[in-house]
């Protein structure tokens, strides 16, 4: 059985990996962009301008990244819209049944691709309490407080 140190220095090593890597990939948001990453449980960090600002956490890495093509299937998504374009003409809010209206939807398409990078590692175990621990540490501006972690 692990210490609590032990699982600590693991959580740690992962966080770091996550986030000091250079493997940031820029969003593309075709199927072929999708089909890069693993078939596997993970944590994924999205970073905006370098900085941390939504974390997620996964069955499948592959699968949670096709989701980000359609604002029904992704929270950052309808954040990202919400935080940005809510005060356009014609602004109606994303959710899980019903899209932005296309002008928004083409702006979200186009900050994700501009303005986005990834992160993502594959790990099976600690999945909930790593994506817990970069949240604390760095508050990111996509989570919503109080909405369950993972999406």
């Amino acid at each position: 059985m692990l210490s609590h140190k032990q699982i600590e220095s693991h959580l740690e090593d992962m966080e770091n990996r996550l986030i000091r890597n250079g493997n940031k990939k820029k969003v593309d948001l075709t199927i072929d962009w999708a089909k890069d990453f693993p078939e596997e449980p993970g944590v994924y960090v999205v970073f905006e301008n370098r900085k941390v600002v939504y974390v997620g956490e996964t069955g499948n890495i592959r699968g949670r990244m096709k989701d980000l093509r359609d604002s029904r299937h992704h929270s950052l998504r309808r954040n990202i819209g919400r935080a940005n374009f809510s005060t356009l003409k014609g602004y109606k809010n994303a959710n899980s049944k019903e899209k932005f209206p296309p002008h928004i939807e083409k702006k979200v398409e186009d900050w994700l691709k501009e303005k986005i990078k990834i992160s993502v590692l594959s790990t099976k175990l600690g999945r909930k309490e790593l994506e817990e621990k970069i949240v604390q540490r760095y508050s990111p501006k996509y989570n919503k407080k109080g909405q369950r972690m993972s999406d």
